[in-house]
């Protein structure tokens, strides 16, 4: 049996974070650690830095900023932020929830160190979003991934 060393991905809810984006980000985490469960753990800190906040001002449904290590922060940190306001919206006209949370788990992806990539739709990190076909990692999503974390 292979021992796998476990990925810790420290982050923290920004405080004016909502249940529902708790709850979906929650549920993206969820697709991440049924296909890697073994090699990846996902531990809310609020010492860490690492922020999943909402912002109904964006454009987009969801980002995800890498930035420069802070003073006293070994690693570079990052922001997760979503248009709460947007995806409801979209969910109440239709759009199917798997594709919500096909969202978040995408930039879970860009958390764990995947980039876009746009030649097969079966895949998280697919874009433009509305094309994607899954909510969890596809093949080249979790190649990527063992080869980040191997």
């Amino acid at each position: 049996m292979k021992c796998y060393p476990v990925v810790l991905m420290y982050f923290d809810f920004h405080f004016f974070s909502t249940q529902w984006t708790r709850d979906r980000m929650n549920e993206g985490i969820g697709r991440w650690t049924s296909m890697r469960g073994n090699k990846i753990s996902f531990v809310v800190n609020p010492w860490w830095g690492n922020k999943v906040m909402e912002d109904n001002n964006l454009v987009e449904r969801g980002v995800f900023y890498a930035f420069a290590p802070i003073t006293n922060q070994h690693t570079p940190g990052w922001n997760m932020a979503f248009n709460r306001l947007k995806m409801q919206a979209d969910e109440a006209n239709g759009w199917p929830r798997w594709l919500t949370i096909s969202t978040f788990a995408h930039e879970i992806g860009h958390m764990v160190g995947l980039d876009h990539i746009t030649s097969n739709p079966a895949n998280l990190m697919y874009i433009p979003w509305y094309y994607r076909t899954v909510s969890y990692p596809g093949t080249g999503d979790l190649r990527g991934f063992d080869i980040i974390w191997p």
